[in-house]
């Protein structure tokens, strides 16, 4: 299991890293923001230490990424948390549920509505089409 998440975590890792990059006045790049978001994937995410890890405030954090991605933290945060769970369900036989806790996500329910919102399919829907 552990070989798993590391082989997601290394692929989203690679993936992220074709996006746009560069540095702007406040010294975020996009590898330190990509980097910061996959080493809390598996726990919560606090904006605040997010911000203050790089020395910056809430509002100016969430207005330079939603600039650079189009996003607020908690929406891309999300996104790459959807990313991994789509990974997992697509390469194995992880439970929907055992996928919610090692994200953690509250619970199931909030997992699978936040996971449908997301990409229009349940998590049981998304398996059948991409296994």
């Amino acid at each position: 299991l552990c070989l798993i998440l590391h082989k997601l975590f290394v692929t989203v890792k690679n993936s992220l890293s074709t996006a746009p990059s560069g540095k702007g006045k406040s010294g975020l790049t996009g590898n330190r923001y990509e980097e910061y978001i996959l080493s809390h994937m598996y726990g919560k995410l606090d904006v605040h230490d997010f911000a203050d890890n790089f020395g910056m405030s809430v509002p100016s954090l969430t207005a330079i990424l939603k600039r650079k991605y189009g996003k607020t933290p908690y929406q891309y945060y999300l996104s790459v948390k959807i990313g991994l769970a789509k990974k997992m369900l697509a390469s194995g036989n992880t439970s929907v549920e055992d996928i919610a806790e090692r994200l953690c996500f509250t619970d199931r329910t909030h997992f699978s509505k936040l996971f449908k919102r997301e990409t229009g399919l349940s998590p049981a829907e998304y398996r059948k089409n991409n296994s």
